[in-house]
Formats: structure tokens, C-alpha cells, sequence
């Protein structure tokens, strides 16, 4: 396995690393992998998995990126610090992150352009969505632990609950804590007004939605109403909605069968297959 570091060249410059079979790999599909808030929780683990299942298997690139405001994480390197200010985040800056990752991407010779997707977890998802809803070049998005309304994060509420609590706390310019970061009235108007639901008919790529059983109310249902909608719109679509019975927000009590189920999809989409 080839790796290498890079940072964008524009806007945030986000950094991350990419992983290939080859240092000379040309013309291979792409999964670029997200995550938000937490990037040093238990995703990474899964994460590795389909590093090593994508690349010494299936022959693919595979690509880190972090998002702005989150931490990074690469096995062979271990824990760096966060690159961004997390209060000055919104989705709508993830998502132009993701156009930013998406582009480099294309431009490199490793990729082959029809066949580059997004596997995103958690947070990330929001803006996953959102930019799939976005672009006609995605091939394919893959969503853990699913994001879709206005219901991101639990504890004292999520951004509209804490919006309609808080409208003129947060018009008079101050901050109001959201899953442990200060937010002010930007973060919470995009979050809400612009909720990956809105505009699931936009999105044109197929989908898989991998959900862990155990997960919280609100991942299942972000997760199960996003497929639906879809397949009410597009009986034929390749989307799929995946339960694992016991699995945990994560996937990592179920990571072997969840990455299994990955591939299996994306052998069934035509992304592993030859041209």
C-alpha cells in the first residue's frame, strides 16, 4: 500500500491522506471517507477496515479528508490537532469542503472520475447529503449513524428545539452550546432551513444507509425516512437501507459484516466493476 499527505489548495485547505494500492494506481474508483464532530471515537476503527478492505482488496482509493473544526486521524501516524475553529463551522461549510475534496479528487490521476463516492459518518453525513443533493458527478454515498432533519444531536434538544428556544439570545449575537461547542445564529439557521430532508428529490446517486439496530431514535428514523422518501420518488433506485441487529451507533460490534455489506453494494452498483 502507497499513502501520501495533502492539503487543499483553496478556501479551508483541508488536510488528509490518501491511500492506494500503487504509487503509479491509475483510473480507480475513489471512496473518500468523512467524518465529523469526534474523529477520535470509534468510527476510525471501522474506518480501517475498509482502508484495507478498499485498497489491498477491491483495488480502490481510498481517501481521508477532515472537515473543518474536527480533529484528524491516520493509523500510521496517530492523533494531530484540530485544524479550524469548530464555532465557526456551519453544514454549509462541510459541504463546500466535500466539493473541495471532490474536485482535488478528480484532477488526480488515481481516479477513475465516474466512480468516486463518499462514505460519511455521523455529523459529516449533513453535508454529505446536502452536496450529493448538489452534484450530478457523485456515484454512489454511503451513511452511517444518518443525519437528515433537524434532529442532530440529542441531549438538551437539536438545532430547531434549541433555536426556538434560544431566537433572541442568538439575535442579540450570543452563543448557545450544541453537542459541546458554541454556536451562534448562522450555525443554527443553515443547520435547520437547510436539513438534508429538503431536498432528498435532488439527489440522483444511489445510496446505502448502514444502521446500527441499538443507534438512538433519531439516527433510525433520519436514516429510514431519508430511504424512504427516496424510494417513493424512485421505485427503481439502487438505494438500500441496511439494519444490523445489535449494532451499535458505530458499527464497531458489527464492523465485518457492515463492511462486508459495503462492498457487496458497491460490487451490485457497477462502482467495482470493469468498464
Amino acid at each position: 500500500m502507497y499513502y501520501y499527505f495533502f492539503s487543499l489548495p483553496k478556501n479551508d485547505k483541508n488536510r488528509g491522506c490518501v491511500y492506494l494500492p500503487h504509487k503509479e494506481s491509475a483510473r480507480l474508483p475513489v471512496m473518500i471517507y468523512c467524518q465529523g464532530f469526534g474523529s477520535a471515537l470509534q468510527p476510525k476503527r471501522v474506518m480501517e477496515d475498509l482502508l484495507d478492505f478498499a485498497v489491498n482488496k477491491k483495488k480502490m482509493a481510498f481517501v481521508v479528508i477532515d472537515l473543518y473544526g474536527c480533529g484528524g486521524y491516520n493509523p500510521r501516524q496517530g492523533e494531530y490537532a484540530a485544524q479550524g475553529n469548530p464555532e465557526k463551522m456551519t453544514y454549509a461549510r462541510w459541504k463546500d469542503n466535500l466539493s473541495d475534496v471532490f474536485s482535488w479528487v478528480k484532477a488526480k490521476k488515481f481516479s477513475d472520475n465516474s466512480k468516486i463516492g463518499f462514505y460519511a459518518y455521523g455529523t459529516a453525513t449533513a453535508a454529505a447529503l446536502r452536496f450529493a443533493a448538489e452534484s450530478d458527478e457523485l456515484a454512489y454515498l454511503i451513511s452511517t449513524g444518518t443525519c437528515a432533519t433537524d434532529h442532530i444531536g440529542m441531549g438538551n434538544g437539536g438545532p430547531a428545539k434549541l433555536l426556538s428556544d434560544n431566537i433572541k439570545k442568538l439575535q442579540n449575537g450570543e452563543t448557545v452550546e450544541f453537542m459541546g461547542i458554541n454556536f451562534g445564529l448562522d450555525f443554527f439557521i443553515d443547520a435547520v432551513s437547510n436539513a438534508p430532508v429538503h431536498n432528498i428529490s435532488e439527489i440522483n446517486c444511489p445510496l446505502l444507509f448502514l444502521q446500527g439496530e441499538t443507534d438512538n431514535p433519531y439516527r433510525k428514523a433520519d436514516a429510514l425516512v431519508a430511504f424512504e422518501l427516496i424510494k417513493l420518488m424512485n421505485p427503481d433506485t439502487k438505494s438500500k437501507h441496511i439494519t444490523f441487529e445489535g449494532g451499535d451507533y458505530c458499527l464497531y460490534n458489527v464492523k465485518e459484516k457492515a463492511v462486508e455489506e459495503v462492498f457487496a453494494w458497491l460490487d451490485g452498483i457497477g462502482v467495482l466493476s470493469s468498464d
